[in-house]
């Protein structure tokens, strides 16, 4: 069952689980979702759905062992983007809590290797586990509508610190 026993979902806050995420992804997207989660956000979606051309061609998160090193976010591009991630801290095997979005700025065509210092809103991520999904953002910061690249991955933060990353592709997660 998704719901968590014993609080109503105004006490829960806003959360997701893999099932509405699969849905999402398969459909209109996460960010459509996401954006009806986070406060403040406003998802940029056309009529029509957008043309994938041109999308991220690979995700790569990773891991340099400790938080104070941070991680990598690695992608390749074909055409010019503005790119973000959706961190969400993972309640439970099958439901998300939103924690924020990070904006990773323009990107031209070509291979990057993005710095992450594992901040969300200017708070570093506590110990816990995290989903972690690269999209394109519009430039104002905020998710385009456009689906996500079809890897996601979780992160991992011990208590002391530690990290580590599993990259699964969407498709294990429907």
């Amino acid at each position: 069952m998704d719901d968590a026993r014993g609080s109503s979902a105004a006490d829960r806050g806003s959360w997701i689980t893999r099932r509405q995420l699969g849905a999402g992804a398969a459909g209109a997207g996460v960010t459509a979702i996401l954006a009806a989660l986070i406060p403040g956000s406003a998802s940029a979606v056309d009529d029509d759905f957008p043309d994938p051309r041109g999308l991220p061609k690979t995700f790569v998160l990773i891991t340099h062992g400790t938080v104070a090193r941070g991680a990598t976010v690695q992608t390749d591009l074909s055409d010019g983007h503005y790119l973000g991630l959706f961190v969400g801290r993972q309640l439970s095997p099958t439901v998300t809590h939103p924690v924020g979005l990070v904006d990773l700025g323009y990107h031209d065509a070509g291979s990057h290797r993005l710095a992450w210092n594992l901040e969300v809103a200017g708070e570093r991520l506590a110990a816990g586990s995290y989903l972690v999904l690269l999209e394109v953002f519009t430039p104002h910061g905020y998710p385009s509508g456009i689906p996500p690249t079809s890897t996601y991955a979780f992160l991992t933060i011990t208590g002391n610190g530690g990290t580590s990353v599993r990259l699964v592709p969407l498709r294990s997660l429907l």
